[in-house]
């Protein structure tokens, strides 16, 4: 397909230089046949224009040379009707015009070129910033994709995980609550933030856990560990085992950052443990206390026993006596 037009193309430029030619040549003969040196020059304009309009200005210079000549052999093959001196200065006037007229396009065909040129390259480089911004803007969209990914995903973890992360200032206010607040505490976290850091723990905690927020706002890298209890917010006492660390030059932290983790089943566990162990206890000793006491009744029989059969150390016997009754009320 493109062959075939360039080939069409190619015939219709020939045919063009042909008329050109005849044009040309039939301009010649008009003005050989023109008495007294008249302008029929300037008949050479319509084969010039029709040069141009099919070839541009590419042929222009070497036609304009073209009819210069015929001018000048026109000026001594024509008529002798005119004066010498009126032939000259028409035909010098003549080929002033056609190489200023030239000029002219030449003049203009190169700004016009010039123009194209930037134009076309114009649109290449906005073509190529265009694309580098489609480039760059697919890009931007793929990392904020990412982000809201990344951002999702977290929030997933951190709403389910069993742990709450609370972020202090320097001033133990709470500046970041992690969602899973609300599941542990029944506090939006949201709400929490502004808040001082030790409005909800226990105050016989709030003491040590004050104390261990200080230390570690003074000694960057210091991690901290301690169990205390957070008031719920249907009233009751939460115990947690909290564990805070400062990183000052972590990204976006500007304080102590705990994390917590309910542990109040383990130390209701470990209370149920060791009420058990002391119940054990308790029947232990009583059991141990009662046999002592049985023992020691058993004894106070036998010395009885022993005054009614020798009255002589009845008095000694008695003291004994007594001395076992007192230990045997002791338990």
């Amino acid at each position: 397909m493109a062959m075939e037009v360039a080939r069409v193309t190619g015939r219709a430029q020939w045919t063009m230089h042909g008329l050109v030619a005849l044009a040309t040549a039939v301009v010649f003969v008009i003005d050989l046949q023109t008495p007294w040196g008249v302008a029929s020059w300037i008949l050479y304009a319509l084969p010039m224009f029709l040069l141009c309009y099919s070839s541009g200005v590419r042929y222009l210079v070497p036609f304009a040379a073209l009819v210069s000549a015929l001018i000048v052999l026109d000026h001594f093959l024509s008529a002798s009707l005119a004066p010498m001196l009126f032939s000259a200065f028409n035909r010098a006037a003549g080929l002033v015009a056609l190489w200023i007229a030239v000029w002219l396009l030449v003049q203009r065909e190169s700004k016009s070129l010039a123009l194209r040129r930037l134009a076309e390259s114009l649109e290449a480089e906005v073509a190529e910033r265009t694309e580098s911004l489609q480039a760059a803007n697919t890009a931007l969209r793929q990392a904020e994709e990412h982000c809201r990914r990344g951002e999702a995903h977290l929030r997933a973890l951190l709403e389910h995980s069993s742990d709450m992360i609370v972020e202090y200032d320097e001033n133990i206010l709470v500046r970041y609550a992690s969602p899973s607040a609300k599941r542990l505490l029944g506090y939006e976290p949201e709400r929490m933030l502004g808040r001082p850091g030790l409005e909800l723990i226990h105050p016989e905690d709030a003491t040590a856990v004050g104390a261990a927020i200080q230390r570690v706002l003074a000694n960057a890298g210091l991690v901290e560990s301690v169990e205390h209890r957070v008031r719920h917010r249907n009233g009751t006492w939460r115990w947690f085992d909290s564990v805070g660390s400062n990183h000052p030059g972590g990204p976006g932290i500007r304080g102590v950052v705990a994390n917590s983790r309910d542990i109040t089943e383990r130390k209701e566990t470990e209370r149920l443990r060791i009420e058990a162990i002391e119940r054990q206890r308790d029947a232990l000793l009583r059991e141990v206390h009662h046999r002592i006491r049985n023992n020691l009744q058993g004894v106070v029989g036998l010395f009885q026993q022993h005054v009614s059969a020798r009255p002589e150390i009845a008095e000694p016997m008695r003291a004994a006596i007594a001395r076992v009754n007192s230990v045997a009320a002791v338990h």
